[in-house]
């Protein structure tokens, strides 16, 4: 049995690696051989092989692609005698879900990160920022004969409502939220970009909770888009 590293850490800091990397040892073999299952994409996954194997040339660095929920299905089934040495970018509802069942095994030395982000049992190593972006180039558009968006709409929720949503999701599934999702501070300066890009590029904002408080159902968010969009369809 191997030891099982986790590590959650954003693709772009492949330095990240390198901790785990230095401790962990086949002891069936001379050279270092390192499994990895990888929830990232391939091209991602081709730039972490060249920058690791420039890092080890000696040893046999493997990454091996799958995606989150299977990776994690996949430790669970193999317990304790996995062959993997580390898993990467699961989220982390599966990652705190295999160290609550003791499949993880601590990674040395300790994680260098700041406190509210490194796990201080030093089995899980996470993304201390996530996010993402839906961007529109026109000139491409323009190239390939594709019209430009008539229409953006932007579901506004209120961070201390999310906030409710995912304590509630969380007590459901049995599961804690991602690092971005349980910082309302983080959720309020993300809210505040979306408001500002939707006033600077004229996006519809829709909110999803009414003045007085309350959590807008789905049906009544329903007629308000379709309020917006069926102009624009020429149904009549």
């Amino acid at each position: 049995m191997k030891r099982l590293y986790k590590l959650f850490a954003l693709v772009l800091v492949l330095a990240a690696l390198l901790v785990p990397l230095a401790g962990c040892q086949n002891s069936d073999a001379d050279a270092q051989v390192v499994n990895i299952l990888s929830a990232n994409y391939e091209e991602q996954i081709a730039i972490q092989l060249e920058y690791l194997r420039s890092l080890y040339p000696d040893a046999e660095i493997n990454i091996t692609y799958m995606s989150s929920g299977k990776l994690a299905a996949q430790l669970q089934a193999e317990g304790r005698d996995t062959d993997t040495d580390i898993a990467l970018s699961l989220s982390s509802a599966y990652a705190n879900t295999l160290k609550n069942e003791g499949l993880l095994r601590a990674y040395e030395p300790s994680s260098s990160y700041k406190s509210e982000y490194a796990d201080p049992d030093n089995m899980v190593l996470p993304n201390g920022v996530w996010c993402g972006a839906i961007l529109v180039n026109t000139q491409e558009l323009e190239k390939l004969g594709l019209p430009e968006p008539d229409l953006v709409l932007w579901m506004d929720m209120p961070v201390e409502q999310a906030g409710k949503n995912l304590r509630s999701r969380e007590a459901e599934t049995h599961t804690k939220g991602d690092i971005h999702e349980v910082d309302p501070d983080y959720l309020a300066a993300c809210r505040d970009s979306a408001l500002q890009a939707a006033r600077l590029l004229g996006w519809q904002v829709i909110p999803c909770v009414t003045g007085d408080g309350r959590l807008r159902t789905v049906e009544e968010i329903h007629r308000e888009v379709w309020s917006l969009v069926s102009p624009l369809l020429n149904l009549n």
